[in-house]
């Protein structure tokens, strides 16, 4: 289960956002859009994952897990698609959003099953093993990427292949979750009315605060990235690099992760580890621009992956079996708003004030959510 679930992260989330963004310079050419459009088009994605991890409790209750998997990656599946054939924005769009939905329903009820599955003393190494297909994603984005810029139809290709992945993604996991079926969610049907009840507990909002600002920033870096890179000159070989570089490093701290998270006396560290080494890296591809694309990429990778997956480890930690599909759902969809926020923001400034200033923005988020996760850090530390 833990391989499936990496293979759903690794489509529904990787080759979504990161590959998108690795490809941007491609898309824009060959569809004429602005950054501002494309940055919309990123937000477009992210607002119908927010969309899919807020009804995902109410429709796990209703339907059950084998349906919302089976759903979910198929949407995933057609909406890659569908951005493969794009002819403008408004078809690559629909298959955005419809990558973005699929994701936001599909993921909550892979987790969910994992952690079902998963013994208590093994759920931080079944997590991080889990949110490291974000990593393999980027890892085969670069190693692909010196073909897919500069063959015409490369970047439409790449959308299509990953159409057949989701579609095989699909069918393994459906068998998987019928092993499951008849174990509906407890959760409530009103997930949405809960988004800020939840905010009440005090304990939960230095989490939640530092996981939106990640969302924010990361995907900012992830969409403009590659354009940045591009407008400063950066050849192909070595913005390929760059994305092999921050896959690796990702799948690196998703492993020193684990380290720490089975660690009563560190792990409540992780959050504000992973934050502070994006804010480093994107800090230092703001101050040193392109030339230390390299370095970023390094910094930025360690807390790719491994940020999702200490919130997940901390969410499933801290709330109880039953109640932890509304919980994750939840807390994803507040770094939705984070993620969804983020592109359009930076599309902006990248119109306006030159692509650079992406780095800056993303940095600022980081530094943000690395503050709140200091205060996470402490509020755990005393509960301890």
């Amino acid at each position: 289960m833990v391989i499936l679930a990496a293979a759903a992260i690794f489509l529904d989330i990787g080759v979504a956002r990161l590959t998108y963004g690795a490809l941007l310079p491609a898309i824009v050419r060959e569809l004429e859009l602005s950054y501002t459009s494309a940055g919309l088009l990123n937000s477009v994605n992210l607002a119908a994952y927010l969309v899919g991890t807020l009804a995902a409790p109410a429709l796990a209750r209703r339907y059950g897990y084998p349906c919302m998997v089976t759903f979910g990656q198929a949407a995933v599946a057609v909406g890659a698609a569908i951005s493969g054939l794009a002819d403008g924005a408004i078809s690559l769009g629909i298959g955005r959003l419809m990558m973005g939905g699929g994701a936001g329903v599909g993921l909550v009820a892979v987790l969910t099953l994992l952690f079902a599955r998963t013994i208590p003393a093994t759920r931080p190494l079944a997590s991080t093993i889990a949110w490291s297909g974000f990593g393999f994603a980027a890892v085969l984005t670069g190693l692909l990427l010196p073909t897919t810029m500069v063959t015409p139809a490369g970047w439409r290709d790449l959308f299509l292949s990953a159409s057949l992945i989701g579609a095989v993604i699909a069918i393994a996991l459906h068998r998987e979750a019928r092993l499951f079926d008849g174990n509906k969610a407890n959760a409530s049907t009103a997930a949405v009315e809960q988004v800020f009840p939840i905010m009440s507990n005090v304990r939960l909002l230095p989490l939640i605060g530092a996981y939106t600002l990640f969302g924010a920033g990361y995907i900012s870096y992830s969409t403009f990235v590659s354009v940045q890179m591009r407008a400063d000159g950066l050849s192909l070989t070595a913005i390929s690099t760059a994305w092999i570089i921050l896959g690796v490093s990702a799948i690196s701290g998703c492993a020193f992760m684990t380290f720490l998270l089975v660690r009563q006396s560190h792990k409540h560290l992780a959050m504000t580890i992973s934050l502070a080494c994006g804010a480093m890296g994107t800090g230092i591809l703001a101050i040193g621009g392109s030339n230390l694309a390299t370095l970023a990429a390094i910094l930025v990778g360690l807390g790719l992956a491994a940020t999702p997956a200490v919130v997940t480890a901390y969410l499933r930690e801290r709330s109880s079996g039953d109640d932890y599909a509304r919980v994750f759902s939840l807390a994803t969809a507040w770094m939705g708003l984070g993620q969804l926020a983020g592109p359009a923001i930076s599309g902006i400034l990248a119109d306006n004030l030159g692509t650079s200033t992406v780095s800056w923005f993303a940095a600022s988020t980081y530094a943000l959510g690395m503050m709140a996760a200091v205060w996470d850090a402490r509020a755990f530390d005393d509960k301890a």
